[in-house]
């Protein structure tokens, strides 16, 4: 990738996303996720090298930074949650999609969402308390009268987000 087309032609891939020129310098390109009209993707000019903006969790964020020179900490946002990566022809295209992949996950990642969701599927009566246990991310039985609804697992926090809901036939009784 070394154009703001082909950047933006990925970054629109996405569900439910759409681009924004919210500045009056035109140079400037978000991709913002609909509902949220939260920005995971910021494409601009500098230094006449087309430079992202992408979210990044702090824990991939310095490993970024040392495996390529051209991914740097992002220009006009918070240090510690964004990187830039410039588009010089040193980082392969795979690693700049899983980039701008990962920010679009951060950025439309809910946990309160996830948790209304999963509330949501307890029946009347019944008590959600929350806490961790291991198996798939799907409905299954896991001790008697309780089932798992999103237990933290092999997802990797992708369904769960390591948040996990209980409902327990027994109204009033915590785990």
């Amino acid at each position: 990738m070394k154009t703001r087309e082909e950047v933006l032609k990925f970054g629109l891939s996405f569900k439910n996303v759409y681009e924004e020129r919210p500045f009056k310098d035109q140079n400037w390109q978000l991709v913002r996720v609909k509902e949220s009209k939260k920005a995971f993707l910021w494409i601009y000019e500098k230094d006449g090298y087309i430079n992202l903006n992408v979210k990044v969790n702090p824990e991939w964020r310095d490993f970024w930074r040392s495996a390529y020179d051209a991914v740097i900490a992002g220009y006009h946002q918070n240090k510690e949650h964004w990187n830039t990566i410039i588009l010089d022809g040193t980082i392969p295209d795979e690693d700049i999609k899983r980039m701008i992949a990962e920010s679009y996950d951060i950025i439309t990642d809910s946990p309160t969402k996830r948790i209304y969701e999963a509330v949501k599927k307890i029946p009347k009566g019944h008590v959600a308390t929350y806490g961790k246990s291991s198996g798939k991310c799907s409905p299954q039985k896991s001790g008697p009268g309780t089932y798992s609804v999103f237990p933290s697992c092999e997802c990797e926090g992708r369904t769960c987000g390591g948040i996990c809901v209980w409902r327990r036939t027994n109204a009033g009784k915590t785990s």
